[in-house]
């Protein structure tokens, strides 16, 4: 038994199912800047593709026809949009090309993350359906702000974590003004993270910018 049969035999036995409907329906693009074609696959990942085809097309020896084998067998990682609900159709048919799923969105989107063979994306489209949206290879995630705001006056500025003492010498209105911390996100987080000033003035290049996630609850 290979590793694709065995890794197609334990999801299976997990039992995936389709969550319920959220509450929130989630805004699911129709477009994608990184499929240009509309084909419903990443062009760079469909490029990746048509390119160990090539290399095997083109193979003259043993070795490279090996080469492009093992290629075509990697397991990469996908995301998976649909413009709704996903089936238990769609879960079991991308588990039959020997995919692996890894999380089912239950709030953000509808779909799943999973790994699959390089070898099977360009089969995903036709197998998925219509509601397919977009497959594309994961990427790490980058944290971003859109808006914030400072809250004034309530807790004396000691009380505070010395990266957020540090954005007060940098309000020429108000120095040495006094603040509160409130995580308005989901995380309701109780107390602020202490970290280095120096560094998060660096990396964040003014004094009103961070970052905070949060999700419906337990679920994304």
């Amino acid at each position: 038994m290979d590793l694709v049969t065995v890794l197609s035999a334990a999801n299976i036995s997990e039992n995936l199912v389709p969550p319920p409907i959220p509450a929130v329906a989630p805004l699911i693009g129709k477009t994608y800047p990184s499929d240009l074609n509309g084909d419903h696959v990443e062009d760079q990942l469909l490029m990746r593709f048509q390119e160990v085809m090539a290399a095997r097309s083109a193979a003259k020896t043993a070795a490279q026809t090996n080469s492009a084998q093992d290629q075509f067998r990697t397991m990469i990682d996908v995301e998976l949009i649909f413009e709704k609900q996903i089936t238990q159709k769609q879960i079991d048919d991308f588990q039959a090309l020997g995919g692996e799923i890894t999380h089912i969105y239950k709030a953000i989107s509808y779909g799943w993350n999973g790994r699959m063979p390089l070898s099977q994306v360009s089969r995903l489209p036709a197998l998925m359906g219509g509601s397919l949206v977009l497959v594309e290879e994961s990427k790490a995630a980058q944290l971003a702000l859109r808006a914030t705001c400072l809250v004034l006056p309530a807790t004396p500025t000691s009380r505070l974590p010395s990266w957020i003492r540090a954005w007060t010498q940098h309000i020429p209105t108000s120095p040495g003004a006094v603040f509160f911390w409130q995580d308005y996100s989901t995380d309701a987080a109780a107390s602020p993270l202490d970290v280095s000033p120096a560094r998060n003035l660096r990396r964040l290049g003014r004094p009103w910018h961070g970052a905070a996630s949060g999700s419906e609850t337990g679920h994304a």
